[in-house]
């Protein structure tokens, strides 16, 4: 149950001094009361659908008291969310129940923004963001923190880093301004915006992803569903926020716009950040634009991103626009948990790197223990049958404890003479339906790639199409993105493919670029669905004597030489027919057995 109860930091105090006038008249940035009341209901209304338990807190800064949403474990990592112009703390609803497993996250409502911080806005001609940002850490008691900024916030969090480095520890920039020159979006402005200047609601329709694409996108482009909270809010502050006073441009003496101001706040948000500026990026940085970026192309600011920030890695979220958090939130948290696991885009592809990392996050997930063989190393060592008869590979195995979903995990690695074999499967209990998952990562001598990855369903989908359904089709997500139904498909021999699934991935002696595609953007999904399942599947229709009768047949099929003659085949003429025997032994023997019920039940 989620808790909203209002508290006010008063034992650790912003130590700043005062350095602006704080304006207490909550009125001062909206057109009436009327409007005043319309944005704090909508507010609220949004607070009320955050979906796990979170505090509402003040703290104080130079600009007046800042209000945040805070929620998470109390010692976790320290992560601090802010939002872009008129944005405010409950517009990041869909990724606090992701981001508050693991931190302790800290969204901010903006001052001089809407929501229930000071209507004291920090100006943009200086340094009074990254001030209050400050501000707000002093306040908490934090030296360091992550931080996540969305279009002009994470132009702020950029800052965060470069001016403060020893402030902050990753940080990660969701469409921000200041890394490239931007288009001025004038038509959308005009024929979107300003035609319904008398009508929130009409405003609030007329808004979706199709009507804010980028020019680049089709006609016929359609992404996302832009959410409608967003869309709602756009729509009331366009109506009844004064953003010329919220933007530092209105002058209150002559109650005029200064023109001279609104042209430089314009080349402010629309101009690139100096390149000397950005080469000091130090911490670890993600950036993330979408496919249909508004303000500029996100393939040109990507390289450039990369080319200025080497510690910074980019990615672009398909069928999204500006912001995908709002267009694609459940990709998006992927790509940020991701960076923050540690899950970095290598420079170049290695096939035994590349699994290790997969490995790691099962081994890390399930709590599995390594079953060690006699020599307190690798289960089994393989030794090249030729001389120099060395050692040039290894099998190594992983036990789940008890109640888990996953039996054991199997890693077989072979090398030498230029090759860099990885074969893993992650074998899950005979009595669960959750399916195996697999994965083969090969560099052979001639620079030859290859990759197959795979989910082995555990229920016939014919038999049982609601398994289909509830287990295995969410991998369409990604198997059906236009990226990857541009892959050309490659045959699986008859009796192999039988038992593999519909969403299997393979590709034998591909180019370099597709091999990394595969591992950067089509493997996470797989490996995040698998550890889903692991945790969440109650897939029931069938049961556990079902399970294990078919289970037992699967491995029988899954282990056998002549399901995969070629694989096998190398790895035979590497180490020799007994290594292939003995290695196909050990995978069928370590697995638990689990005796047939008497009961038909799981």
């Amino acid at each position: 149950m989620k808790t909203t109860s209002q508290t006010i930091d008063t034992n650790s105090m912003a130590t700043a001094e005062p350095s602006v006038q704080v304006n207490q008249d909550v009125m001062y940035l909206y057109k009436s009361q009327e409007g005043f009341e319309a944005i704090k209901t909508w507010y609220d209304e949004l607070v009320d659908q955050i979906e796990i338990d979170f505090t509402s807190e003040y703290v104080d800064t130079r600009f007046g008291k800042t209000h945040m949403l805070v929620c998470g474990p109390e010692d976790g990592e320290p992560m601090i969310l802010v939002q872009a112009v008129a944005g405010s703390a409950p517009l990041w609803r869909n990724q606090l129940p992701v981001l508050a497993k693991r931190f302790r996250v800290y969204a901010l409502d903006t001052v001089g923004q809407p929501g229930r911080s000071a209507p004291n806005p920090p100006s943009y001609f200086n340094n009074d963001y990254l001030n209050w940002l400050c501000d707000v850490q002093d306040s908490l008691g934090l030296k360091k923190s992550h931080f996540i900024g969305v279009s002009t916030g994470g132009w702020k969090v950029m800052r965060m880093a470069t001016d403060y480095p020893e402030r902050v520890d990753k940080v990660v920039m969701l469409s921000p301004m200041g890394l490239s020159h931007a288009r001025l979006p004038w038509k959308i402005w005009f024929k979107r915006v300003m035609q319904k200047s008398k009508d929130a609601n009409a405003l609030e329709n007329e808004l979706t992803a199709k009507s804010i694409k980028s020019p680049s996108a089709s006609g016929s482009v359609s992404f996302g569903s832009f959410d409608r909270q967003l869309a709602r809010a756009m729509a009331l502050c366009t109506r009844h926020f004064r953003l010329d006073r919220a933007m530092c441009i209105y002058n209150d003496k002559t109650q005029k716009i200064s023109f001279i101001k609104a042209f430089k706040l314009v080349w402010q948000f629309f101009t690139s950040e100096k390149k000397s500026l950005l080469q000091k990026m130090e911490a670890p940085g993600l950036v993330l634009f979408g496919e249909h970026e508004i303000l500029y192309n996100p393939d040109k600011v990507s390289k450039k991103a990369l080319k200025l920030m080497p510690n910074v890695e980019v990615g672009i979220i398909e069928k999204s626009g500006h912001a995908c958090i709002y267009d694609q939130p459940a990709e998006s948290n992927r790509r940020i948990m991701r960076f923050f696991d540690g899950i970095k885009t290598q420079t170049a592809p290695e096939p035994l790197a590349d699994t290790n990392v997969i490995k790691e996050r099962l081994i890390k997930a399930g709590q599995l223990e390594e079953i060690h063989g006699e020599d307190g190393g690798p289960y089994m060592r393989l030794m090249l049958k030729r001389v120099p008869n060395v050692e040039a590979g290894f099998m190594r195995i992983w036990k789940a404890p008890q109640g888990s979903h996953i039996d054991r995990v199997f890693h077989i690695w072979m090398g030498g003479r230029g090759n860099d074999m990885n074969l893993m499967y992650a074998m899950t209990r005979a009595d669960s339906p959750v399916p195996h998952f697999l994965m083969h990562y090969n560099l052979n001598p001639k620079d030859i790639w290859s990759y197959h990855i795979d989910m082995v369903p555990k229920v016939d989908g014919v038999m049982y199409p609601d398994y289909w359904r509830k287990v295995m089709s969410p991998l369409s997500a990604i198997t059906e993105s236009k990226a990857v139904k541009a892959i050309p498909t490659r045959r699986i021999q008859a009796d192999r493919k039988q038992y593999l699934s519909s969403w299997s991935m393979y590709g034998k002696e591909v180019p370099k670029e597709e091999y990394m595609y595969v591992r950067d953007e089509v493997m996470p999904h797989f490996v995040d669905h698998f550890l889903e399942l692991v945790d969440n599947c109650d897939y029931r229709t069938v049961g556990s004597a079902y399970l294990i009768e078919r289970g037992r047949k699967q491995m029988d099929v899954l282990f056998d030489r002549e399901m995969d003659r070629k694989g096998w085949g190398r790895l035979e003429a590497l180490f020799g027919e007994e290594a292939g025997e003995a290695l196909r032994k050990a995978c069928r023997d370590e697995l638990c057995e689990i005796e047939m019920p008497a009961a038909n039940h799981y």
